[in-house]
């Protein structure tokens, strides 16, 4: 493994772990806030798929770095789309709790591609 996916391998589980604090402090303490009672696997799951393409995209900026930004724009889709069907499935089968997972999830994407993003940037430059 190259040094650039180890660092960004652990910022984004010192990240992950932030945002699991974060949510179960909400949850324990501000009963008012609707959270879905999943919101752990949530962050699981959305840091496994990060995981996986920040690998991806690693490889492809030292590889490739000419293609990287069709790398991402077809990582990025194929996330989407993923991200699209988990939430409709889940939105199906648990219909009592689907805006409130469907809200947390959407927090979580975003908290976890604005990081995402950032250390790209970062990393670009």
């Amino acid at each position: 493994m190259n040094k650039t996916f180890l660092k960004l391998a652990k910022g984004l589980t010192v990240y992950a772990l932030i945002i699991s604090l974060i949510s179960l402090v909400v949850d324990l303490w501000l009963p008012q806030v609707h959270i879905t009672h999943v919101y752990l696997y949530l962050i699981a799951f959305i840091y496994s798929v990060h995981f996986l393409l920040t690998g991806k995209l690693t490889r492809a900026m030292e590889d490739k770095p000419n293609r990287f930004i069709n790398t991402y724009m077809l990582l990025n889709f194929g996330k989407l789309f993923l991200f699209i069907i988990v939430i409709a499935v889940y939105a199906y089968t648990h219909r009592d709790d689907a805006i409130s997972f469907a809200v947390t999830f959407m927090i979580y994407y975003i908290l976890f591609t604005a990081y995402e993003i950032t250390v790209l940037l970062k990393i670009n430059k």
